[in-house]
């Protein structure tokens, strides 16, 4: 989804570059992420079993609001997953410590920041505002 919402960003016909930044940069820490978990099962000595993702495709009605919206919502339902995870793995703390030093705190970061971003994003509305909160963007 994160590549996705990046390469919108990035179309000469919405521009918001730092915005674009921001989600590619997303897009590479999730990936990240997940290597470390084939990672983590592979020294296990488990198998790992890849599912097809659903496609995400940009609605006709979309903006940088919607795409913050959108990454809350995905975040808070990894947060829910890893929690769930750590909470059902008591016996393996090899798994609930990775999971509670890798992951945990980096979404609650995560989930804050979008959170503050979609607040700036209501308080400047549409068209020059998400300009400016582009501009102004720190990726």
């Amino acid at each position: 989804m994160c590549h996705v919402q990046a390469q919108y960003f990035e179309r000469n016909d919405v521009a918001l570059k730092n915005i674009s930044k921001y989600f590619y940069k997303c897009a590479e820490e999730e990936g990240g992420h997940g290597k470390i978990f084939i990672n983590y099962q592979n020294k296990r000595g488990g198998t790992v079993h890849l599912l097809p993702i659903q496609p995400f495709n940009i609605p006709c009605e979309f903006s940088a609001l919607k795409a913050f919206q959108k990454a809350l919502d995905l975040e808070k339902h990894v947060y829910d997953v890893l929690l769930k995870t750590h909470d059902s793995s008591s016996n393996d703390p090899e798994l609930t410590d990775l999971i509670a030093s890798d992951f945990l705190h980096e979404q609650v970061d995560a989930i804050y920041n979008l959170n503050s971003y979609i607040t700036n994003l209501e308080m400047v509305g549409q068209g020059l505002g998400t300009y400016i909160f582009d501009r102004e963007m720190k990726v």
